[in-house]
């Protein structure tokens, strides 16, 4: 029976960070079978940027792992705004496919749509724009060719920048504010809905909200994985399942 692992937004500082260990824990402990898809739904390290060697040394052993667990199962692994530029890491070759904002899937009698959910809020021109810059092709082949010093300063500075924009857990805000955002992400949702998807499961703004809403003749289904960290959870579904449900991390 075919089934999905998601997660997203650990924001592992280091590899001696304990959720880096948690991680690796929780991935080996995955079914090993060929209907099983492991999503890794982006912002996974507070920081990775290309195949630098600062990342690539540090996270040696996630590299090792998901390469190897990737013969068993179906391994994505969407880019977050954290992590990217993770094709060259993970090339052509690889047994972990590289998606730059998300993937739909069928399964089940069942559309799901697993995004990392940064495009969610369409009128944030300002996170686009730097979006668009640090995805583009001009700073991809700087952050190949730059030194590792550099490229993590760079990063460093775009993550202080995000982290101001969005605290760790929304839940904390202001009601009205916490509203307006719920509000842009099932709004989104919905939207998936009505294109066609029946299950939708976003990341990105680390909050534990979900949405169950009747279209018509299908009941549909949205979940935040929120922030695994604090929340300890991620999320789950398979074909005996109705709807995606959480489960311990």
């Amino acid at each position: 029976m075919a089934s999905i692992w998601v997660i997203s937004d650990i924001h592992i500082d280091t590899a001696r960070d304990p959720a880096y260990g948690k991680l690796l824990r929780w991935i080996e402990a995955i079914p090993d079978t060929s209907d099983t898809w492991l999503i890794l739904g982006g912002d996974i390290f507070d920081l990775w940027i290309s195949s630098q060697p600062v990342f690539t040394q540090e996270y040696a052993a996630f590299i090792t792992l998901l390469e190897n667990k990737g013969r068993s199962i179906h391994i994505a692994y969407i880019e977050g705004n954290h992590d990217f530029h993770l094709q060259d890491v993970f090339g052509r070759s690889s047994s972990v496919t590289v998606y730059e904002s998300g993937l739909t899937l069928e399964l089940g009698g069942k559309k799901i749509l697993i995004e990392h959910g940064d495009l969610a809020n369409s009128s944030d021109y300002g996170y686009r724009i730097l979006r668009g810059f640090l995805r583009g092709s001009v700073f991809h082949q700087f952050s190949k060719l730059a030194s590792s010093r550099l490229v993590a300063a760079i990063g460093n500075y775009a993550r202080k920048t995000s982290a101001q924009t969005h605290p760790e857990l929304p839940e904390a805000w202001p009601k009205s504010q916490l509203d307006r955002l719920r509000k842009i992400y099932r709004n989104y949702a919905t939207e998936k809905f009505q294109a066609g998807h029946d299950i939708v499961v976003l990341g990105h703004c680390h909050d534990l909200d979900g949405l169950d809403l009747r279209i018509g003749e299908r009941f549909c289904h949205y979940l935040n994985v929120g922030f695994p960290k604090r929340h300890r959870q991620f999320v789950y579904w398979d074909g005996s399942l109705e709807k995606p449900v959480r489960r311990d991390w």
